[in-house]
């Protein structure tokens, strides 16, 4: 599993930062932590022609598991990175696409099964119990069949807040400079 990285600096890809949010949990109605770092991570295999980029300052609440299945998959635990990229794939639903031939970059939307088996190649990738991921998984084909959510899921006033706050702490998440920082020069230095 070499192959699929998430960079994130000094760290491996199970490693994540995230800090509670007070402010968040309270406007939002249930618990959320910001990531304290950016997160970019490659689909499928190393310096593959997509990614994902997870600003840091997003908003996460953590893996959305009934109680009753929280001893299989907690709220967060080793699987956190990959919880933050599977919120933000729901809730922004693209990855960014470099076309081979001539270089350009452009969003790839993605269907929910798709972001769900991405979700599933990061778990993979941080070496879960297959056991587990085969349970995961079981649990996202029955989530997909009996709701039918959609995708992109934004939700406006969540994401006042992380502008608000990305504002307050000197940097605009949504200016695409981390996109074009990432594809200029991507810090090899910190691929796992």
């Amino acid at each position: 599993m070499e192959d699929k990285i998430l960079i994130v600096p000094i760290r491996k890809f199970d490693q994540y930062s995230v800090s509670f949010n007070q402010e968040f949990t309270k406007a939002l109605g249930k618990q959320h932590w910001l990531t304290n770092e950016n997160y970019v991570y490659y689909l499928g295999e190393k310096y593959s022609n997509e990614w994902v980029v997870v600003p840091r300052g997003y908003a996460t609440d953590g893996a959305t598991v009934p109680p009753a299945f929280q001893s299989i998959l907690p709220v967060f635990g080793k699987h956190g990175s990959a919880v933050i990229l599977h919120d933000w794939l729901c809730e922004y639903g693209f990855v960014w696409h470099r076309n081979l031939m001539s270089g350009e970059v452009t969003r790839r939307t993605l269907t929910r099964e798709e972001i769900d088996n991405v979700f599933l190649e990061a778990l993979a990738v941080i070496e879960m119990d297959p056991g587990t991921i085969h349970w995961v998984k079981l649990g996202f084909a029955t989530h997909r069949a009996l709701s039918r959510p959609k995708v992109p899921n934004l939700d406006h006033a969540k994401q006042l807040l992380e502008f608000n706050y990305a504002q307050s702490k000197g940097y605009n998440p949504f200016d695409g400079s981390l996109l074009y920082d990432v594809i200029d020069h991507p810090p090899l230095w910190a691929i796992a």
